[in-house]
């Protein structure tokens, strides 16, 4: 027992050209890449903030955020002592990713020889989602790249812990959770959470009921964490191993032997000294916050909590209960099954077995549609496999720890794979509520090398189940598979490393250096890097204008340029996604521009996928800075705003740059479909060259090419066709038993939804969002598919063409159609868009009132465009939506009524002020009021009092 318990740490230190090697490698990858491209919206919305600490303001003050204080003065620190460049925030990360890859390393040497402890590291490099033409997220400064070093430095310190009783094993745990949780709240949390559960375990080997109190009070506040989802699926996949893990971890405890070698006085002083090291690191700020903030400001705006964050970010996590079955099914049968045939001695089976799941593996990989590409199917699928893999891992890990505890052979094993479980699963934690890959990514390092310790075992399990020619080779056949799958999944980032290292060397000319003063970034040379150089040349022309020190305010996330230009921000904040913050932090920033206005406003047409309902939602906004700022210059896709007066736009649409597109000109009609022109086409978007291959697909594609290119040629115009991309594709119509209904009905829906947003963006649309004219011929055939159409997607598409060009007659006989009542959300935006043009239709709108909140970034706009026609009776509308049930939709009448401007909605925001009892419509109409002067301008008798 002796031997194994220290066989991991005689595995460390046999290895250590291996950890060389480790960090080399890391930093070679890490410290090339880092070079590489720019997320305008994320890299901007950390690093101005970051940028406007260092100039002095105060966080959760000057500016709203999300992370905690210590994340903002560490790097503020940076840029008073280095200077302010991007590099500045983005050389500490090279060191942190090595460091990371390390640590990785290092904590599978405790379970595994170097061979497999290198693959969770290899993955931790291969499997963060990057965008090749333009950025790499682990570029990004976000604080969870800090925070997994120290979870990661806190296992191997408390593993340690479980064998010895020095106390300042445990003080640098609880210190390493408080520098954790005073740069991102709920990863610090969470690793205090790990080190009570590993403090508890030593109570528990006395069987105390003070380790039960502890263990319970950490579960009680892990599953106050996810109290919005605890009876759904997230509630099982965060929960439901950790549980198990709590009792395998008492099981373990108890069983240790011999059984007194720690005891109560040792864990109780384990959680004293956690608890010192975490109070002492997060008291300090949180006491000068309480102060300058009160407990109540303290948190809902520094912790967030009860602000509503979680369940407006919410991404729900890509579960599937029948994978998951398979998957444990798998995991028992693969368990058992080899040791059955080695009882059996049909070691040829075992041959057979293998061979027959190789050939079903490669059968499938090379039979399967593949509308990305191998490469992206390997990527997806490796993704898809993930979501599910993890939680099985950790409940395949709990099952382990309780028959390593009773099994005397592998008892010293059974604490080490305990806390690796526990703390894989806080560190997992991390990915909730925003469940899409990259956060789940960030939050599975410990699951990874969980995984390969399960690996291990069963790779080792079905090598004595093999003939002695294989028994050997076997265990390392495994780690170079998933190596091998790894490097497959790395392929775009290597692509950008060979890159950036041929640039760097003079051997190739793709790229090339962004022109800013105050960052040292390559971008693409290429169509890819116009966006990012047209971002570029924004600066440029704004520090000729003198910007530097002034005013400037971006919309909806491109507060970067005022890192790059060193501008002031005039509000609290400049991240505009839609529904956060809300509107009253949107009338906030609406009286702080007015108080302060600013010189310059820069706004971008179209913006990205992900803010591309924003100018909706921000309505309030979008109507003050109309009224007020006009385009001056434009930029490629960014618009300069400046006072109206003398602003002009240049006809030829301004700006250092103009798109020039690449043409793909179709040769003749039985031409192949060409998957790489497409998967072109998709990083660097063009219109033109779009609109023919949507019309080669209309006209033959969809019958003679592949399938999986045909669906390619979908997903792309769902994802960046204009109004008359989408009447091409409408012309051909798959019946729902086509493989390819889904992606087409996708398309259409895209497109509706897009080019509808885009017409709310600020400044106007163009004309490519408006769906195209419709010939009087084609509207009986219109009318027919609406009317027997069944499918929302399909029928949303058409509410929307038929609400820019039909008859006025024919909409009400599609709004007829649509039923009396809207049952869901697709209805609901389905009514909203045959009534948007009938003035008469009041009653229809009042019916929809209530459900403003439920598509905030669509209705909402829907009914101001509706409004503003002659003959509508908007009063009626807002008086329904003050007297609906919510109050976020009463309140949300209060703020509609300014951008209608008009005085007869004063006496109805004296009524919310006088009898509705909620505070946020109070606040609401108040502003109301104030903005519509129903005090000064609006001077009749009845708002006179």
């Amino acid at each position: 027992m002796v031997q194994a318990r220290v066989a991991g740490t005689k595995r460390v230190r046999r290895a250590v050209w291996w950890q060389a090697a480790v960090a080399a490698a890391a930093l070679a990858y890490f410290g090339v890449l880092h070079l590489y491209g720019v997320n305008l919206g994320e890299e901007g919305a950390t690093v101005f903030l970051l940028y406007r600490t260092a100039r002095g303001e105060v966080p959760y003050i000057d500016f709203i955020s999300g992370y905690t204080p210590a994340y903002f003065y560490f790097h503020a620190l940076l840029f008073r002592w280095f200077g302010e460049h991007l590099s500045v925030v983005r050389l500490p990360l090279v060191a942190v990713h090595v460091v990371n890859a390390l640590l990785l390393f290092r904590v599978g040497l405790h379970f595994a020889p170097p061979a497999w402890s290198v693959v969770p590291v290899a993955a931790y490099a291969a499997l963060l989602p990057v965008v090749e033409v333009s950025e790499l997220s682990f570029n990004v400064p976000y604080p969870a790249w800090y925070c997994i070093a120290w979870m990661l430095s806190s296992w191997l310190l408390l593993v340690k812990g479980q064998e010895d009783s020095r106390g300042w094993r445990w003080l640098s745990a609880g210190l390493l959770a408080g520098l954790s949780f005073s740069f991102k709240p709920n990863s610090g949390l969470f690793q205090l959470a790990f080190t009570a559960t590993a403090a508890a375990g030593l109570l528990a080997r006395r069987f105390e009921v003070s380790s039960l109190v502890a263990l319970l009070a950490v579960a009680t506040s892990v599953a106050a964490v996810f109290r919005h989802h605890l009876l759904d699926q997230h509630g099982f996949v965060f929960l439901g191993p950790f549980l198990l893990a709590v009792v395998a971890w008492i099981a373990v405890a108890l069983s240790a032997q011999p059984p007194t070698t720690l005891g109560t006085q040792v864990g109780l002083r384990a959680l004293l000294l956690a608890g010192a090291g975490f109070l002492s690191v997060t008291l300090p700020w949180l006491a000068v916050y309480w102060w300058k903030l009160g407990f109540s400001g303290v948190w809902r705006d520094v912790l967030f909590v009860g602000s509503g964050y979680e369940e407006h970010f919410f991404i729900p996590y890509e579960w599937s209960w029948l994978l998951f079955l398979v998957a444990v099914a798998l995991s028992v049968s693969a368990w058992w099954l080899p040791l059955w045939l080695r009882g059996q001695k049909r070691q040829e089976w075992s041959v057979a077995i293998l061979v027959v799941v190789i050939a079903m593996m490669v059968a499938y990989a090379a039979l399967a549609p593949k509308p990305e590409g191998a490469e992206q199917a390997v990527i997806s699928a490796v993704r898809r496999g993930l979501y599910i893999a993890v939680p099985t891992a950790h409940f395949v890990a709990a099952v382990g720890t309780l028959l390593l505890g009773v099994t005397r052979r592998w008892q010293a094993l059974a604490p080490r794979l305990a806390l690796l479980n526990i703390g894989a699963q806080a560190l997992f934690w991390t990915a909730y509520p925003r469940s899409d890959f990259f956060h789940l990514a960030y939050a599975a390092p410990l699951s990874l090398v969980l995984l390969v310790v399960i690996g291990q075992a069963y790779s080792r399990r079905w090598a004595r189940a093999l003939p002695d020619r294989l028994r050997e080779l076997f265990p390392a056949l495994v780690p170079a598979a998933a190596l091998a799958v790894l490097l497959v999944c790395s392929a775009p980032q290597l692509r950008v490393w060979s890159h950036v290292v041929g640039f760097l060397v003079g051997l190739t000319s793709r790229l090339e250096w962004w022109d800013t003063d105050r960052a040292l970034v390559l971008v693409r040379a290429d169509h890819a890097g116009q966006r990012q150089r047209d971002f570029a040349h924004t600066a440029r022309w704004l520090l000729r204008q003198g910007a530097r020190g002034e005013e400037l305010f971006t919309f909806p996330d491109l507060d970067l340029l005022g890192f790059l230009v060193a501008t002031w921000h005039p509000a609290r904040i400049g991240y505009f996604k839609s529904g956060w913050p809300g509107h009253s932090v949107e009338a906030e920033v609406v009286d702080d521009l007015q108080r302060r206005p600013p010189r310059w406003i820069v706004t971008e047409y179209p913006p990205s996928l992900f803010f591309a309902d924003a100018a909706g939602f921000f309505f309030l906004l979008k109507h003050w800075v109309e009224q007020r700022y006009a385009v001056q210059e434009r930029f490629g896709s960014f618009r300069v705003w400046r006072p109206q007066t003398g602003a002009s736009v240049p006809a030829d649409g301004g700006g250092d740059s103009a798109p020039h597109w690449k043409r793909w000109e179709r040769k003749t009609a039985s031409e192949e479909c060409n998957r790489q022109a497409l998967l072109a086409l998709r990083g660097s978007p063009d219109p033109v060259a779009l609109e023919q291959w949507s019309r080669a697909w209309a006209e033959f594609g969809y019958r003679t090419w592949s399938t999986g290119c045909a669906r390619l040629v979908l997903r792309i115009a769902g994802e960046q066709a204009n109004a008359r991309v989408g009447a091409v594709l409408a012309r051909v119509r798959p019946t729902p038993e086509s493989p390819l209904y889904t992606d087409w009905a996708n398309a259409l829906w895209n497109v509706a939804v897009r080019n509808l947003l885009l017409t709310w963006q600020f400044g106007g649309a163009d004309e490519d969002a408006a769906p195209p004219a419709i010939v009087p011929e084609e509207w009986a055939d219109m009318r027919s598919w609406f009317l027997q159409e069944r499918d929302p997607r399909l029928r949303i598409y058409l509410a929307w063409r038929l609400a820019a060009r039909a008859p006025i007659e024919l909409l009400w006989e599609a709004l007829a159609v649509s039923g009396a009542e809207p049952t869901d959300l697709a209805s609901v935006l389905e009514r909203g868009l045959l009534a948007a043009r009938l003035s008469s239709a009041a009653d229809q709108w009042a019916k929809l009132a209530s459900r403003f909140v439920n598509l905030p970034a669509i209705l909402p706009p829907l009914f101001l465009d509706w409004a503003r026609l002659p003959g509508s009776d908007a009063l009626r509308v807002i008086r329904a939506a003050s007297e609906a049930a919510d109050p976020a939709t009463r309140a949300l009448s209060a703020y509609l009524t300014v951008p209608l401007g008009q005085c007869a909605f004063c006496p109805l925001l004296r009524q919310l002020l006088a009898t509705d009892p909620d505070a946020s419509v109070h606040s609401a109409a108040r502003w109301a009021r104030r903005h519509l002067g129903c005090e000064s301008r609006c001077t009749s008798s009845s708002d006179s009092r």
